[in-house]
This record gives structure tokens, sequence and C-alpha cells, in this order.
């Protein structure tokens, strides 16, 4: 007689009961629950999701959280006017390498040497992404998150 296997958590309404500042973790997630839940919330979530061989961090960013990454986002488009050079902002784009079963959303992210890459693309080809942004910007007022 073989056991049950355990049932998924519901993520999306965990995410739906989560506060701001409040974290979730849920440890042996797989890769693709890890992808369905990412497709099954889209991008107008505010929630921010990591994953990391097969743990799964899920952070409602706090309204101070958002303030500071906007003033950084401030600071470095007018350093890059100073410097004239051509910035792209991507915001909180999710970035996921399934060889390294990792995945991460940056709370803004620029790109300055690869902007031809990037400009205009609706969508990353998972089969060829683009390279790693030149910065990534995370605010951790907590420290209870994964390391990235």
């Amino acid at each position: 007689m073989s056991a049950a296997p355990a049932p998924q958590p519901d993520y999306r309404a965990a995410i739906a009961h989560l506060p701001p500042g409040g974290t979730l973790s849920f440890q042996r997630v797989s890769w693709n629950e890890y992808e369905k839940l990412l497709d099954d919330i889209g991008s107008r979530c505010p929630a921010r999701i990591s994953y990391d061989q097969g743990e799964l961090e899920i952070n409602m960013p706090l309204p101070i959280h958002e303030f500071f990454k906007e003033i950084l986002a401030r600071l470095l488009y007018a350093l890059a006017e100073e410097l004239n050079l051509e910035i792209v902002g991507l915001g909180s784009t999710t970035f996921k390498h399934q060889d390294w079963l990792q995945g991460l959303e940056p709370d803004s992210c620029f790109y300055i040497q690869n902007t031809a890459l990037v400009i205009g693309v609706r969508r990353f080809d998972p089969k060829s992404p683009p390279p790693p942004p030149d910065v990534a910007v995370e605010i951790d007022i907590t420290s209870e998150s994964l390391n990235r």
C-alpha cells in the first residue's frame, strides 16, 4: 500500500492573503509548479517570487519598499543621462534558468550595454534568453529573504 501524495499548496490563495511585508516559503516545490504559479498569477501580481532548487519564496513588498525602488531608479536614469548613456529599465522582470533550477524577480533591472537586445521585446525566448541585466536592484528591508 502506497501513501497518497501530499496535496499541493494553493499558492494563489496564499498570495491573496499575504499582507504587505509578508513572506511565505515552501520547500520541495518542483520547477513545473513554479512555472505554473508564474503563469497563473501573471505580471499584474505585486508579489515577488523567487525559486532556488526547490525552495519557493513569495514576498509582498511594503509601500516603503516601492519608495526606495523608485528613488534608486530615478538616480540611475539621472546618472545615465549625465554620462550620456542609453539605459533601458525593465522593472520587475522574471529571470529563469531551468538547468540551474533558479528563478528570481529583481525589484527592478536595467540594461546599459545590451539595450538593443531588450528594447521592444514583449517576452524573452527561454531557449535564448538575453544576458543578465547590467544593474539589478533588490530592496531588502527584512533579513529573512533568500540569498540572491
